[in-house]
């Protein structure tokens, strides 16, 4: 393992920091853990004249695992007892001499809520009597909501139609998330919350940290399309949007919080087995036929409990293997006898099987199909858990899970010229693609410990390992072929392929106490984090080869050195045979105090956190950029070092939180704070990267000074030293982790009629701290340099054919520096309506209003996350607009329904439906209008009539589209599309198109039957898209038919811009919106069966 932290001149100094930290923790203070693991319950007791019972004896068993947990009344009749399983039932005793014993069974405890339990003791008057309440349920208001926070059941887990037995399938179910995410391709199991960056988030297993903290993707196993635990290992999920416990950290979107499942006095396990496939999945869309391709998904699993030694020792282990076969590709080439539409790409199949053929007859390389191949994912996972019962006072957990999975992932869009990978204008060959590995290995110990009546102990030990890495063993240089200015045919290795590999070791320890006394329950904490992170990557290692057009690469592989290229890139290690490797290593360190106050009908919250972040010095210095200047955010001239990684950074959150119990049955909560979450650690890793001296590039637009060659090394200097043209990676200095304020207020309202809750929420975030780059080597535009007419935007000199004259210091092809801003904001209304589940059935119904801004949403590369803001100005000047995560309205609801035939046989039948609007998006040209080398990315100019058109006639193929219809099939399209229309005589916004509404509906039916002897049989069918079955326009979500509707072509003698609209299915005349033609777009099945015992 790579976390050999003994040998890390960073963990010395900061280990000193974080001992003088855990003594004040461990004897001056009274401390608590930083991520809940677990539940509590508190409450007072009082006799039949309404006062308070002092040394009473309050003992609390947990059921099926014969744990036992105590407590004795203070002198104000309180009590409080943390450090409780998640789940139940439990059984509550209270005695007291003179007094009869009370007794409340079935409660059961929800994750990281301290449930309300309050207890009037009758005076024995003759003889001692016993009263037993039952309280399957309680009142749902006893749990106290800390702030904004959601509870997912176990048996909601259980219930919620899944189709890849995702977090995310569970997850949907909180109405401020966004839906499933992508992150440069890579697929998340947990969505965005509250319009925040899903890497934001913070997730954890029993309190390990369990994000993908590099950022590649959002979770352990995101690059690999695998969920990194199973389903059938977790107890309970929370997550939290503000909850103003300053325990709970590490996070600017949402706190994901899991435990896992842990064994009791009763053996117990299960097996399982699901499927699907194409036969499973329905044909049509819309009316139209699907070019489903054959696929197949199967799952198998098992978990298992029991007692080691009965009420003392216990463990859990679970298993599971999942095998996907999917579609390499929904799109097919174009041939005499299917013509460009729906699924069906401009690119013609002749073109592609002629370049195959020559490939393979020229350089023995074979690009693979561009049609019918298979995408191929696997993963298996696993979880061990031990549970052990010292005493009644103390308690120990050890957890550890695996995860080994890959995947089969498309060609990397970025750097490409509006996009290489299969769309309507473009298809790559299968050979193109990669696979992605993923091995995960975590493990955990947690120690619970009542010191005293009134004094608990927490300690915890992880470690994590992760490491993603790329296979693709047959390199060629990749080669995209244009048409008409944008993307047509791609072949070759993706370029960031090459050597592509991330290890991370993840060390995590706290020691916590908490203490209560009478009103005031006082916690303190400290938390310390460490990550090392090593990270390969060396981008266009394969060297890249952009042609204008298909006879432009022909001739150039048949030796013409007259071809102008549209672009060369080629990378290069500077380190003669070394691959660069880039180490970055950061301690993450929190300390944490707060009292939390009781009386009367209030329960009032205030704390501050102490979030400390250090890096250590791993880069290298570029002495030749040290005496370069540059510009910063604001413009001014400035000098960077790349040796330099951010300074040390404090930051304070004080936070203040209020839960008000109006009565029985309304209550109101709220608070307002400060949050910070760490960065995606990627965003620095690559100041470490991209330093000038470990890696070398060659980029250049419009030359001829790179014939085609098929060696991905030809054009690689013979002896590498420091290169004479790089691109850099750099960090603001004073670069501060993500920080936010936020502030909620709800109101709960408990109707009788079966406990239903209604609540109605609002949260409020601000940015403190957020991210955005800037190009620090873009030279300045001078006001003069505008084109003329009604688009006023400014040009950069690449537009005058001046292309070197962007660059401030020619040497540098790029300087992206990540800086803070504080632009941004995030606001979400939800209603919600619930009845908590029953025996028999439960209801969940929400909505939700959403807005998030910001100035740019950020990938894994540090260029192509600057290079893909849409802007007006040029992306050093991006404005404050609509985010990624924006979600305007979101509905979901899940109904449950358990119909019992008989004392063995019983179905239940799951309902979860969403209705929302679409993603965002933004309308550009395509091409490269402003000239500063960026294609589609430049925000279109809605004309305000025909007359502020300026088109240019074109034909295309055997069709002839003239000025003058290119301008009323433009004026159409704004008129048809509800955002343009609104723009007329100004610039198209980012991400502010929004896609049309998807209404969805998904299904679960499960029936069982059961022996007590024997176990338990259950056949599951889930079913996604369930609508849809009865009618193939139900369901179907729209596309943009063309986000890049013009081209941008040249400027005419009075500086104006000329256009050619871009036809869509060789027509002019198309809507805004086409329906989506995609397998999530039709009905799907899963079939599963189960055996229990």
């Amino acid at each position: 393992m790579d976390l050999l932290l003994l040998n890390k001149p960073l963990f010395y100094i900061n280990m000193k920091r974080i001992f003088t930290l855990l003594f004040f923790a461990l004897f001056l203070s009274n401390c608590v853990f930083s991520q809940v693991t677990s539940s509590s319950i508190y409450g007072k007791v009082l006799d039949d004249k309404k006062e308070e019972v002092i040394g009473a004896v309050v003992r609390v068993l947990h059921v099926e695992s014969g744990s036992i947990y105590g407590a004795q009344t203070d002198y104000e009749g309180n009590y409080r007892i943390v450090g409780m399983r998640v789940g139940g039932p439990y059984t509550v005793t209270i005695t007291y001499v003179g007094f009869n014993k009370s007794e409340q069974t079935g409660i059961q405890l929800s994750l990281g809520e301290a449930y309300e339990l309050n207890i009037d003791l009758k005076e024995a008057k003759t003889e001692l009597k016993e009263v037993v309440v039952k309280s399957d349920k309680g009142n749902p208001l006893n749990n106290q909501k800390p702030g904004t926070v959601q509870q997912i059941s176990n048996e909601q887990i259980k219930s919620l139609p899944t189709m890849g037995r995702s977090l995310g399938d569970i997850t949907r179910l909180v109405p401020q998330g966004s839906g499933n995410v992508s992150i440069g391709g890579s697929n998340s199991s947990i969505p965005s919350f509250g319009g925040a960056d899903v890497r934001f988030n913070n997730i954890s297993i029993d309190g390990s940290v369990f994000n993908n903290s590099f950022g590649l993707s959002p979770t352990p196993g995101g690059q690999t399309g695998a969920n990194f635990i199973s389903l059938d290992a977790v107890e309970q999920i929370q997550v939290s949007l503000a909850p103003y416990d300053v325990r709970q950290g590490g996070f600017t979107g949402a706190g994901v919080n899991m435990v896992t499942r842990s064994g009791t006095n009763t053996w117990k396990g299960s097996v399982f087995y699901n499927f699907r496939n194409q036969n499973l999945a329905g044909q049509k869309v819309s009316g139209e036929s699907l070019n489903l391709n054959d696929f197949s998904v199967n799952q198998i699993g098992f978990r298992l409990g029991g007692p080691i030694i009965k009420d003392k020792l216990f463990f859990f282990v679970n298993a599971e293997i999942e095998k996907r076969l999917d579609p390499g590709t929904t799109y097919r080439a174009k041939t005499d006898s299917l013509d460009q539409g729906t699924g069906v790409t401009r690119v013609l199949e002749s073109d592609l099987t002629k370049i195959q053929s020559f490939l393979i007859e020229k350089y023995g390389y074979n690009p693979g199909s561009f049609q019918d191949y298979y995408l191929h994912t696997f993963s298996n996972k696993g979880v061990l858990k031990v549970d052990y019962n010292i005493s009644a006072r103390h308690k120990l957990v050890f957890r550890t899970n695996y995860l080994y999975s890959y995947r089969d992932l498309p060609i990397a869009a970025s750097g490409s010229f509006s996009g290489r990978r299969d769309n309507a204008f473009a298809m790559s060959f299968e050979n193109s693609n990669f696979r992605q590995y993923n091995h995960l290995l975590s493990g955990i110990v947690e120690l619970n410990s009542m010191l005293k009546e009134n004094l608990a102990n927490n300690l915890k030990v992880g470690l994590t390992y992760n490491k993603d890495y790329r296979d693709n063993t047959n390199i060629f240089p990749l080669v995209d072929i244009l048409q008409g200015g944008r993307n047509y045919i791609t072949f070759g290795t993706d370029p960031f392929t090459p050597n592509n590999k991330v290890s991370t070791s993840t060390f995590q320890f706290s020691d916590n106490l908490s203490y209560y006394k009478g009103k005031h329950y006082f916690s303190a904490g400290v938390s310390f984090e460490y990550f090392d992170f090593k990270n390969v990557f060396t981008p266009y290692f394969q060297g890249q080869f952009a042609f204008k057009s298909l006879d432009d690469f022909y001739k150039s592989a048949a030796g013409d050195t007259s071809v102008v290229l549209q672009r060369y890139r080629q990378g290069y290690s500077t380190t003669g045979n070394q691959i660069p490797t880039a180490n970055t290593r950061s301690n993450f360190s929190s300390i944490y105090a707060q009292d939390e106050y009781t009386f009367k009908k209030w329960v009032l919250t205030a704390g501050v956190r102490i979030d400390y972040s250090s890096f250590a010095k791993t880069a290298k210095e570029n002495i030749a950029v040290t005496t370069m200047n540059f510009i910063d955010q604001n413009g001014a001239s400035t000098q960077y070092n790349t040796g330099t990684l951010p300074k040390p950074s404090l930051l304070v959150s004080p936070r203040f939180g209020f839960n008000y119990k109006h009565s029985e049955s309304i209550r109101v909560r709220g608070g307002t704070g400060l949050f910070t979450g760490r960065p995606a650690f990627v965003f620095i890793g690559n100041q470490v990267s991209n330093n000038g001296i470990s890696q070398g590039s060659i980029f250049s637009n419009n030359t001829n000074q790179f014939p085609f060659n098929s060696t991905p090394s030809y054009y690689t200097p013979a002896n590498p030293a420091l290169p004479s043209s790089y691109s850099l990676s750099l960090t603001q200095n004073n670069y501060r982790y993500p920080q936010v304020w936020r502030s909620s207020l709800a109101i709960d309202k408990k109707i009788n009629w079966k406990e239903l809750v209604v609540s109605l929420e609002g949260v409020v975030t601000k940015q403190i701290n957020n991210f955005r780059y800037i190009n620090a080597n873009q030279s300045a535009l001078k006001d003069s340099m505008k084109f003329n007419g009604p688009d006023t935007r400014q040009r950069y000199y690449g537009s005058y054919g001046l292309a070197s004259s962007d660059r401030i210091n020619a040497p540098v092809t790029d300087a992206i520096v990540l800086v803070n801003t504080k632009e941004g904001f995030a606001y979400t209304v939800t209603f919600k309506a619930e009845m908590k589940p029953g025996k028999l059935s439960s209801v969940f119904i929400a909505y939700n209003f959403g807005v998030a801004k910001d100035l740019g949403s950020a990938g894994s590369v540090s260029y192509n996350s600057w290079a893909s803001y849409f802007t007006v100005n040029g992306n050093n000047n991006p404005t404050l607009s609509f985010s990624d995560y924006d979600q305007r309205h979101r509905w979901v609801a899940a109904i449950s329904q358990k119909i019992n035939w008989s004392q063995s046989q019983s179905t239940n039948i799951t309902l979860f439906a969403e209705a929302r609007n679409g993603s965002r998006f933004s309308y550009a040209y395509a091409g490269d209008m402003n000239g500063d080398g960026l294609f589609g990315n430049d925000l279109i100019y809605v004309p305000k009539d025909k007359s502020e058109m300026n088109f240019e006639n074109y034909t295309s193929g055997s069709i002839t589209y003239t000025a003058a219809e290119q301008a009323d099939a433009f004026d159409a399209f704004i008129e048809k599309d509800a955002y343009l229309k609104t723009r007329r005589g100004m610039y198209a916004e980012r991400n502010a198109a929004i896609m049309p509404w998807v209404n969805r509906i998904d299904l679960s039916i499960s029936h069982d039957v059961s022996k007590q002897k024997m176990g338990g049989l259950q056949i599951r069918l889930d079913v996604f898209n369930f609508a849809h079955i009865f009618n193939s326009n139900w369901g179907v979500a729209s596309v943009p038919q063309n986000t890049n509707p013009l081209q941008f072509m040249s400027t005419d003698a009075q500086g104006k811009p000329v256009y050619r609209m871009v036809a869509v299915n060789n027509s002019l005349n198309y809507s805004s919106f086409t329906n989506s033609k995609n397998i999530s777009d039709t009905w799907q099945v899963q079939l599963g069966v189960r055996y229990t015992f």
